[in-house]
């Protein structure tokens, strides 16, 4: 059995261990007095078995980021087992303790492993109560038989016996599902926050247990307007919290705020005065129209790469109008079979007609693009499996699979031209209307440093993957940064509503 890493991050500890660092500027958890490093380590995409970011996590931790942020489904509980890990090799090196480091975590989504364990444990049932089943391998919910169990899991995984700060991850899925099914919204909004209550006063019974120090609630929909179905309200969510008594321990709220999501400015960030401290996430990745833009500084190509991708499309449209008596009047199978590699085979003619439509360019180097590549070649590998095929279907193949990845390559090249053109156009925009000490360079330091001259925010969470993304923050942790008023930020929404 493992020895658990004893203790919480405590406001004497945390404030001495960003003193170790000169020029290391301290934030202060609001409701807590805790001090902590303004950019955290946000951990969504770390795994324990990929190594450069364990060396990352420790690479943060030894030169002064002190807080980490998790959930129960970050890679399927990987995330919580690497921090886990590290901690408890620091802490045993000497190098830190416990109390010096402010761990957040957050629970609600059943997915991967949590999906498959409640499902065994219930076939064809739920294993809690008010489970929301939202869509094909994502449920949720916050009951509190639900919340027990994942943080009994999520201290297992952190090797820790105290979460600092416990969160509800993202209990505005209720209110989506409310108003796909058709409840009120009066109805819906009455509903949810009772659940919320009845979480709240779980998460309380916690804090006595000393099994978490504060509780709080992830939303992104606390900064959207009051008008918005799934709106979370902040008011009533401190109104639960004090009916449970002045002691109350909702101490955290999290929510998105970034250059181009800036609904946080509106009626959020106006919470210090009830001791609740304020962290921001996606500083580098927005929505805005539906699209991902990622906030970063893209190397421009000197000419459109449009005329040459619209070129290679027709060759390839051209190359399938042969499929029908090139390839599928040799092709013996079954007819549901033939539709769909017919289908497959058009994918030129259909990206010759929505290529404008497609999602960011990260979307489609993420997925998009190995979506794409991946059904092809499955359909390719599909035919060349099938008996008596000849030579000459395979030879069409092969110049399919070819001219394919030639539009494969220009596409990308052309969703990267128009993604920097509009990252181009962020940062135009961005040096005429804010302060010039936050101007730099790069995008994705514009992005981070307007975030830590807001005071009103506590901190801003910021991926951390890699050892060279540590080196940035803490860079930019040490730059000075005059504050930046939520009416600069107000002044800057308007101006994007023409961008």
């Amino acid at each position: 059995m493992k020895k658990i890493i004893t203790g919480k991050a405590q406001t004497r500890a945390t404030r001495e261990r960003l003193e170790r660092f000169p020029g290391f500027p301290a934030a202060i958890l609001s409701g807590s007095d805790l001090s902590v490093s303004p950019l955290g380590f946000g951990s969504y995409r770390v795994h324990i078995n990929i190594e450069e970011h364990r060396k990352a996590l420790a690479h943060a931790l030894r030169n002064g980021v002190n807080l980490i942020d998790t959930s129960a489904n970050y890679t399927d509980g990987g995330s919580e087992m690497l921090i886990g890990s590290v901690l408890r090799e620091l802490t045993e090196s000497g190098e830190l303790r416990r109390e010096e480091v402010v761990i957040i975590s957050k629970a609600g989504y059943i997915q991967g492993q949590n999906l498959s364990r409640l499902q065994q444990r219930r076939p064809g049932g739920d294993a809690f109560p008010e489970i929301i089943h939202y869509q094909q391998g994502l449920d949720h919910c916050i009951h509190p038989d639900f919340l027990e169990e994942q943080l009994t899991l999520s201290l297992e995984r952190l090797q820790c016996d105290t979460i600092d700060y416990f969160l509800l991850h993202n209990p505005e899925y209720f209110l989506f599902d409310a108003r796909r099914r058709g409840i009120p919204p009066q109805e819906a909004r009455k509903t949810y926050y009772e659940r919320i209550d009845r979480a709240f006063m779980y998460l309380e019974q916690e804090v006595q247990r000393g099994r978490i120090q504060y509780y709080g609630v992830s939303s992104n929909t606390l900064p959207v307007m009051p008008t918005h179905y799934a709106y979370t309200d902040l008011d009533k969510l401190i109104e639960l919290a004090r009916s449970l008594g002045k002691k109350h321990h909702f101490r955290m709220i999290q929510f998105p705020m970034n250059l181009l999501e800036t609904g946080a400015t509106d009626h959020l960030l106006s919470v210090h005065s009830d001791k609740i401290a304020t962290v921001s996430n996606r500083p580098l990745n927005a929505y805005h129209r539906n699209q991902l833009v990622r906030l970063v500084s893209l190397e421009s190509l000197e000419t459109d790469p449009e005329p040459e991708l619209t070129l290679r499309l027709k060759q390839l449209v051209e190359h399938e109008k042969n499929y029908p008596e090139r390839v599928a009047a040799f092709i013996k199978t079954d007819p549901d079979k033939q539709k769909h590699l017919a289908g497959l085979f058009a994918t030129g003619y259909y990206l010759a007609s929505h290529y404008r439509e497609l999602s960011s360019y990260w979307n489609w180097l993420e997925q998009q693009a190995r979506f794409l590549a991946d059904s092809i070649s499955y359909g390719v590998q599909e035919i060349n499996e099938l008996k008596d095929v000849p030579a000459e279907v395979s030879e069409w193949l092969d110049n399919y699979v070819e001219l394919f990845n030639n539009v494969l390559d220009q596409l990308t090249l052309y969703l990267g031209y128009t993604s920097s053109r509009m990252n181009e156009r962020i940062t135009g925009l961005a040096r005429q209307m804010l302060p010039r000490h936050l101007n730099g360079e790069l995008l994705q330091d514009l992005a981070l440093s307007s975030l830590l001259a807001t005071r009103e925010i506590d901190v801003t969470l910021m991926g951390m993957r890699h050892t060279a993304y540590v080196d940035d923050a803490v860079r930019l942790m040490r730059r000075e940064h005059p504050p930046l008023s939520l009416n600069k930020w107000r002044k800057w929404a308007q101006a994007l509503k023409s961008f």
